[in-house]
């Protein structure tokens, strides 16, 4: 049996590289979460043991992008009818300083919060907040 060189398994080792990479379904990370109403417009890192990630009263429908400290999106993803959702993001791209959470949905605040994403089984958790409803006089309600 004839061993290959070793400028041929340095090419099939990338070329395997990029097609796990294509395919994103290996060395992906996945951040899971629950988008739920609350008082403010925030989002928090819980551990997965937090009630509120299956009592509270989801959200759905909410579009939730991970952005890098550019401003460049790392990946984004859009909670089911119950709030909850996962966003995969592949390995080479999951940041590992701080990053934001942005939640925009109709009818909804959109909201900003810079956070380092879990990395422990923890689950982001969402708060958002309806729009404040505007008085006859156009201003906002309190």
């Amino acid at each position: 049996m004839k061993i290959p060189s070793p400028a041929l398994r340095a090419a099939a080792v990338s070329l395997s590289v990029a097609v796990c990479a294509a395919l994103a379904g290996c060395g992906g990370v996945t951040f899971a979460g629950r988008v739920i109403a609350g008082p403010a417009n925030i989002a928090s890192v819980v551990p997965a043991s937090d009630p509120r990630l299956e009592s509270a009263t989801g959200v759905g429908g909410v579009l939730i992008e991970l952005k890098d400290e550019k401003q460049n999106l790392v990946g984004s993803g859009v909670s089911d009818l119950d709030g909850k959702f996962a966003i995969s993001v592949p390995t080479a791209n999951a940041p590992t300083r701080p990053t934001i959470v942005r939640s925009t949905g109709k009818g909804l605040q959109a909201a900003e919060t810079t956070l380092y994403l879990p990395r422990d089984g923890s689950r982001l958790l969402v708060n958002v907040k309806d729009v404040p409803a505007a008085s006859s006089d156009g201003a906002p309600r309190q």
